[in-house]
């Protein structure tokens, strides 16, 4: 399934609200979404529809905030 930005920014949303404050702010996801799109248009896949050379994009976290040097960002 093709995601639209706004579908995108509804995930970016509901990933700061189920985060808790431990999945990143909504401008980082909001950051990370837009360059997502800048590689090309996003989808939501199954698992076992990814193919080995597939990249994947995540606009929230689950973790501490604290722990942001564990984190690879791009």
């Amino acid at each position: 399934m093709r995601l639209s930005r706004e579908q995108v920014r509804h995930a970016v949303l509901g990933g700061a609200l189920l985060g808790g404050g431990g999945g990143g702010t909504i401008a980082e996801g909001t950051e990370l979404a837009e360059l997502a799109f800048g590689v090309g248009t996003p989808r939501l896949m199954r698992l076992d529809d990814l193919k080995d050379d597939d990249v994947v994009v995540t606009v929230s976290s689950v973790g501490a905030p604290a722990a942001e040097d564990q984190y690879v960002k791009p």
